[in-house]
């Protein structure tokens, strides 16, 4: 509700980077949005908002109208991301989270398919190599080699990205922009493969071979390190100020930004519905993620606070019941 009336929203999906303007972006392709937020901001700072909630996705309304000078976002959601390493889980929160700290081996911008990060073009060579070709800046071949070093050699369960790299069988570098992977076998969606895995960068001095489907590099930065952020390998918009299960601040990085970055401080507190609301009508929190819908109503009368509501993303896997005493099919 906006002053009143219902305000419809047409929502659009783009990447955030530094050569986009977001503002035409959010015109061009549609989405659903995924859940439902109530906040106290009018509709232009969606786009700002959902930048921060859903890392290198941006979900808004189809307003093009110029930022508010706020600086600083306070969210009270149900549920904090488990930890700031981007390889120990694989969940939406670490997700969100990674991808403001990390960088996304490869994605491509949606307005004209092109890659706009780490990858910059990819070719076949032969049944099982790839040939890539990075983009000149913060993350080299040494790095990307690390990363799946890491993710081998990731203690105690593994990594849920090892499945991701499962594959390879061999890594050679060729100076710092072009790297040579042999997989196993012939793996023609490899590079789909391997797209979603974050980035870290090597730490000074590190070496590792990776050969035969196994790396001897050490593995580095450990959960712990990375969570209190004694160490921050990152190289995304946003670097980490506080991590706890019930507090996650980040911080606009300074100088170059793989993405824009319209917050300089984002603060995610963990609340529970009932606390959100209340926070929401003291102004303490900005925006948050869930409200019944007997509290949406009073909520719209009794303040200024709008909601969005949308469908969540969800994945429904079926299998064919295959016990020989099955009346199904």
């Amino acid at each position: 509700m906006v002053n009143g009336a219902r305000r419809h929203c047409r929502c659009a999906h783009t990447f955030m980077n530094s050569d986009t303007d977001l503002s035409a972006g959010l015109d061009r392709a549609s989405c659903r949005f995924g859940r439902q937020f109530h906040r106290s901001l009018d509709c232009r700072m969606l786009k700002r908002l959902l930048s921060v909630l859903f890392a290198a996705t941006v979900w808004a309304c189809g307003t093009t109208v110029a930022f508010a000078a706020d600086d600083e976002l306070h969210m009270g959601l149900l549920s904090l991301a488990l930890s700031a390493d981007p390889h120990a889980y694989i969940n939406t929160g670490v997700r969100e989270l990674s991808g403001h700290l990390y960088q996304n081996l490869h994605e491509k911008n949606p307005d004209d398919n092109k890659p706009y990060h780490v990858i910059k073009s990819s070719r076949r060579v032969g049944e099982r190599g790839w040939e890539f070709h990075l983009f000149p800046g913060e993350i080299n071949t040494n790095d990307l080699l690390f990363t799946f070093c890491r993710i081998k050699n990731y203690p105690g369960a593994g990594s849920p990205f090892a499945t991701n790299i499962e594959s390879i069988s061999d890594v050679s570098l060729k100076g710092d922009t072009e790297i040579s992977i042999l997989t196993k076998e012939e793996e023609g969606q490899f590079l789909s493969r391997i797209s979603p895995i974050p980035v870290l960068k090597a730490p000074p001095h590190w070496k590792g071979n990776y050969t035969g489907g196994r790396c001897d590099g050490q593995f580095a930065y450990d959960r712990a390190d990375l969570d209190n952020g004694t160490v921050a390998p990152g190289t995304g918009p946003y670097r980490l100020e506080h991590f706890s299960e019930d507090k996650i601040v980040i911080v606009r990085r300074e100088g170059k930004a793989v993405r824009k970055s319209p917050w300089r401080r984002v603060v995610q507190q963990r609340l529970s519905t009932e606390d959100a609301v209340r926070g929401l009508l003291a102004g303490t929190v900005d925006v948050i993620d869930s409200v019944p819908d007997g509290p949406a109503a009073h909520l719209a009368t009794v303040s200024s606070a709008k909601t969005v509501h949308g469908y969540p993303s969800s994945f429904v896997f079926i299998q064919l019941n295959q016990r020989p005493t099955s009346p199904f099919v």
